[in-house]
């Protein structure tokens, strides 16, 4: 895995793309870091294994749309896994009417082998909606 976890993966987004990046993570967040010079509220996600379909739960999207609407931001979603770094632009995503929204029974959280799942909905990004930023950061 390129970065082990999302702390990994801001530090180097913050040293090598956007300077002016802040940690947002709390209690209450759904987001983890924005950059007021470039007008964006970013999620993180790391992930231990390569998809070109990178899921997205419909809450965290909603979530962010609305962040998004609200605060006239950008909201960006950014995946790292084993094989690169892809940036996507929820907002210019959500015009294309890209995502396929579905009902699956999944993790309650991200670790599998608690045992604990319910339905979530959710939608696959793939990897050519979003842009491969692996080679811009150190």
């Amino acid at each position: 895995m390129r970065y082990k976890d999302e702390q990994s993966l801001y530090e180097a987004i913050r040293d090598s793309l956007i300077p002016d990046l802040l940690n947002y993570k709390s209690k209450t967040s759904r987001y983890d870091c924005f950059s007021e010079d470039l007008n964006m509220q970013i999620e993180l996600k790391c992930r231990t294994r390569h998809f070109d379909d990178l899921l997205i739960e419909h809450v965290k999207y909603d979530y962010m749309m609305k962040e998004s609407v609200k605060n006239k931001t950008r909201a960006i979603y950014i995946n790292s896994t084993p094989q690169g770094v892809w940036l996507f632009d929820l907002n210019h995503i959500s015009k294309t009417n890209a995502l396929n929204w579905k009902v699956r029974n999944l993790p309650v959280n991200t670790h599998w082998d608690r045992g604990y799942t319910k339905l979530k909905r959710i939608a696959y990004l793939h990897i050519d909606l979003g842009h491969n930023i692996t080679d811009k950061l150190l």
